[in-house]
């Protein structure tokens, strides 16, 4: 059985606490919790998340948005961002050791709160800084 690793913060990431969150991943940063017995944990904070956020796929990421968003975040096609989206964390899963299936999953909820925070503040995409915050909160 390939244990679960819980995400809050990135998602929480993109922090990306991977911790237990109540199944969300909010965009903003929650204190970690652990894991239920017998599933690893791992918690993003300090080193780890500034590792998380040079990782090149979340920078794809970063990027992947600001063109998805480029019209406006009504123009979105939101299921084509999704799928792009869920390639890039299945790519960081690989590249942090984590395993494909189970980034995606933890971090299934990033696209549409994405879509909902640009909504609302499309100044979160002017520089890879903003959206760091909207994604894991302020340092």
């Amino acid at each position: 059985m390939n244990p679960v690793i819980w995400i809050c913060g990135f998602g929480a990431v993109l922090a990306v606490g991977l911790t237990a969150c109540d199944g969300h991943l909010p965009m903003h940063g929650h204190g970690a919790r652990h894991a239920p017995p017998g599933q690893a944990s791992i918690n993003f904070q300090g080193n780890e998340t500034a590792a998380f956020m040079a990782n090149p796929n979340v920078r794809a990421y970063y990027d992947l948005t600001v063109k998805t968003f480029a019209g406006g975040a009504d123009k979105v096609n939101f299921p084509v961002y999704q799928d792009q989206s869920y390639a890039l964390f299945r790519a960081i899963g690989v590249s942090m050791g984590v395993g494909p299936a189970a980034m995606q999953d933890h971090l299934k909820d990033i696209p549409g709160q994405m879509l909902r925070i640009v909504r609302d503040d499309p100044s979160v995409l002017k520089d890879f800084d903003s959206f760091k915050v909207a994604l894991v909160g302020p340092e």
